[in-house]
């Protein structure tokens, strides 16, 4: 007898007739089976095994049992009545079907080769194979994403099955470990074509009259409250807790209180960041920070995010660096974390269903390919202009990137093109590779008139 706590959480197995695999369906209905019968159904009879697999299965099971003419004895045995379905099901299947969808397979630029290794057999089952382990090998190879995975296996005769996949497994590590080592690599006026991670070393920790949090002093600017506003006297470069007007008053709280709901304005990096990390997406040059005059290439900007749950509102400022090199805009998963906690799992992930899906490649300027989760439509609003922003989510470090398309919406950034005519007319002694382009018909006749003169085209009489 089923225990009421799987009762309650329905643990029991359904068959799915609308399946367009109608076989492999039977197939795990028939493994949930077993799992039920040696857990939750542990100790049931033979009569009530037959009994629960006919409900389990639907009224189709039902019409399909009662049309076969079997035996007592082989109706009350569960073994025989799942052998009996999977006979009626297995001839629906078509082995040179499923051979022409196993030579299409390949290998998606994202899927790890695990992921598609499983695929490869799972296809592999229907397709009646000989030699299976050998089709699955060749198939690996010419559907692999990876070039260098193919030059390496394609050269190789006697080639085992575990070989293959071990090899594809090494190349995959190697990426992702040059990957981590080239976000953690930064070199004095060099140019970097990644995503590249610059960390000022700190000179002399000590904490901060304005910020209240440890960080060198070389430099004004790298203060998180250097350019934020005080909550409670409204004045730039320092932060409420800090704040010399509040200290003054005895007994008065740390935060300001407004009519209505309470709110807080939270910015995006003030909690466990510090401006000591840089993360830049496109060519950049890399100096050791030394006076504010050597920074003067990087800008920043805020946009006002409003995140509203139930009557509360929260008010959060995001921190972004403008880059106009970026085509997209970027989030890492780090920051988004903190701006949405509701959203990640206990094991620190971003839950199913919140971040939309994308099959966009995010490249850095070298080639270099930035992992990516999905992508998340933001309302932000710069200076009283309110956007829907659309971001990807990466798995990467530091600050939020601002494209220049978004540059350009928030008017952050603008296009100023100059127009200028071309000559209407050419000197004859140019040389051609320095005479300007002809777009029109009248252009090539301003430039050139004396070939299109009346003269043309007639006799001179002498």
């Amino acid at each position: 007898m089923a225990t009421p706590v799987a009762v309650q959480m329905n643990l029991h197995p359904i068959m799915n007739w609308d399946s367009d695999d109608i076989l492999e369906a039977f197939k795990k209905f028939k493994q949930k089976t077993q799992l039920a019968f040696k857990s939750f159904l542990k100790g049931t009879t033979n009569d009530e095994k037959v009994s629960y697999i006919l409900l389990w299965m639907g009224n189709k099971s039902l019409d399909l049992f009662n049309s076969w003419d079997m035996s007592e004895s082989d109706c009350n045995n569960p073994e025989t009545l799942i052998e009996e379905f999977e006979r009626h099901l297995e001839p629906r299947l078509n082995h040179r079907i499923h051979r022409y969808e196993f030579q299409g397979l390949k290998q998606d630029p994202q899927e790890t080769i695990d992921n598609f290794l499983s695929r490869l057999k799972n296809v592999a089952e229907k397709c009646k194979f000989k030699d299976k382990d050998e089709r699955i090998v060749d198939q690996l190879i010419w559907g692999c994403a990876h070039k260098e995975v193919q030059k390496s296996l394609i050269g190789k005769d006697a080639l085992q099955l575990i070989e293959a996949v071990d090899t594809a497994r090494a190349f995959e590590a190697t990426i992702k470990q040059v990957a981590s080592l080239s976000l953690q690599t930064s070199s004095l006026g060099s140019s970097v074509d990644i995503v590249s991670r610059h960390r000022t070393h700190t000179r002399k920790q000590r904490t901060c009259q304005y910020c209240g949090i440890e960080h060198e002093f070389n430099n004004r600017k790298k203060c998180p409250a250097f350019g934020t506003h005080c909550k409670a006297c409204g004045k730039l470069n320092h932060w409420e807790k800090m704040c010399r007007l509040t200290k003054s008053q005895k007994n008065k709280p740390q935060f300001s209180k407004m009519s209505g709901n309470r709110r807080r304005d939270i910015h995006a990096q003030q909690q466990n960041t510090s401006e000591e990390e840089f993360l830049a997406v496109g060519t950049i040059n890399v100096h050791e920070t030394r006076n504010d005059d050597q920074r003067e290439n990087e800008a920043y900007t805020t946009i006002r995010i409003q995140k509203k749950s139930g009557r509360k509102r929260t008010n959060i400022d995001l921190r972004l660096k403008i880059d106009t090199g970026a085509q997209s805009n970027i989030l890492p998963v780090n920051l988004y974390k903190k701006m949405f906690s509701e959203h990640m799992t206990e094991e620190d992930k971003v839950k199913e269903g919140i971040l939309t899906p994308s099959d966009v490649i995010l490249t850095a300027y070298g080639g270099t390919r930035i992992p990516q989760l999905g992508k998340i439509t933001i309302t932000g609003t710069h200076k009283g202009k309110t956007i829907k922003c659309s971001f990807y989510v990466t798995r990467t470090e530091g600050p939020a990137i601002l494209g220049l398309n978004t540059c350009k919406k928030l008017n952050i950034v603008s296009i100023n093109a100059e127009v200028k005519a071309a000559p209407s007319r050419i000197d004859s002694d140019m040389p051609i590779k320095d005479r300007p382009p002809i777009t029109t018909k009248e252009e090539l006749i301003s430039m050139y008139s004396e070939c299109f003169d009346d003269t043309v085209g007639c006799f001179v009489k002498c």
